[in-house]
């Protein structure tokens, strides 16, 4: 649902491939699987969406999320808000 949410940001333009996002601290300090970016880098988005489909990148998600939405928070919101009108009721996603 991740790249879901930011697919539809890129088909509604309010997000290019070529934008950057700065990782912040939270995005850096996820744990699990990552794609091992810095604090304070810029990244572009295309990059960040290889590094979740490629690495399973817990940190691109998050610079994903805060990039798109500003906030993790806001970014679930979204995605649960993709969740209905695909009637997947049965999925509710929290950060």
């Amino acid at each position: 649902m991740t790249l879901y949410t930011t697919f539809k940001a890129l088909e509604s333009g309010s997000v290019t491939l070529d934008q950057t996002f700065a990782v912040s601290e939270k995005a850096w300090k996820a744990g699990g699987s990552t794609m091992f970016l810095e604090p304070h880098m810029q990244v572009k988005v295309e990059d960040l969406i290889k590094g979740v489909i490629v690495h399973s990148g817990n940190d691109a998600s998050i610079a994903l999320a805060e990039g798109i939405a500003e906030s993790e928070e806001a970014f679930v919101e979204r995605m649960n808000t993709h969740a209905k009108e695909l009637n997947l009721t049965a999925s509710h996603f929290v950060n």
